[in-house]
């Protein structure tokens, strides 16, 4: 039985916010030059006791090359000089881990396709693994910005801590809310537009959804909560 759960989203930055979300272990951050995309791993502690995993880059077409800037964030740092390998220890009972790698592409020529690939094991069991592979995909980022066809509605951070900020300005009178796995409404808010933030410090880390509603769209997001 798989003991963490790996849920992982790409954000690709610099003009319009937008997220993603892939069931299978391989994600495309489309780029193009000048350009940050984000892979990010979300790891969750299934079990009612402490969790540790380890780490290892299996193959990193990134680091050293020419064109290419990389940051690599683990459960305990955000590095450009990375290791290969690595340890987080004692991830309490249905908390979160967030684990991510920022790609920037500064060539002035299209960037070519290149490779990440992760392994994560339980050091306890080492059946309970899984691996995930970044690819670059040559591209303009609108591609992954269309999927909800609200190109205009921008939420960040995700992950959050205290504050979640929505930018819809072309949305007009619209309704916000924060909704549990279970469905259950925690915050509801009206909003005229512009930008509105929601207050998330009393809410315990995890996964929700954010729902907005208007006459001119309706768009949910993926929201995760980490501190």
């Amino acid at each position: 039985m798989k003991l963490f759960t790996l849920l992982i989203f790409t954000l690709t930055t610099l003009g319009l916010h937008a997220q993603v979300n892939f069931a299978q272990d391989t994600m495309d951050l489309i780029l193009d030059h000048g350009y940050q995309a984000e892979g990010k791993m979300i790891i969750e502690n299934n079990t009612s006791g402490n969790l540790s995993y380890k780490y290892r880059i299996l193959l990193d077409e990134f680091k050293g090359t020419s064109g290419w800037d990389v940051l690599m964030c683990d459960c305990q740092n955000c590095i450009e000089n990375y290791p290969d390998t690595g340890t987080c220890n004692d991830l309490p009972p249905t908390e979160f881990w967030l684990f991510a790698v920022y790609v920037t592409h500064n060539a002035s020529t299209p960037p070519p396709t290149k490779y990440f690939t992760l392994a994560l094991t339980n050091p306890n069991n080492p059946s309970d693994a899984d691996t995930v592979t970044l690819r670059t995909v040559p591209g303009a980022p609108a591609s992954v910005n269309n999927v909800d066809n609200n190109d205009n509605i921008g939420v960040f951070p995700n992950p959050a801590s205290n504050f979640i900020d929505i930018q819809a300005p072309a949305i007009g009178k619209a309704t916000l809310r924060l909704l549990n796995l279970s469905g259950s409404v925690l915050i509801e808010v009206n909003t005229d537009g512009g930008n509105t933030r929601l207050n998330v410090t009393d809410l315990p880390n995890g996964m929700y959804t954010l729902s907005l509603t208007s006459e001119a769209a309706q768009t949910t997001r993926k929201i995760v909560l980490a501190r």
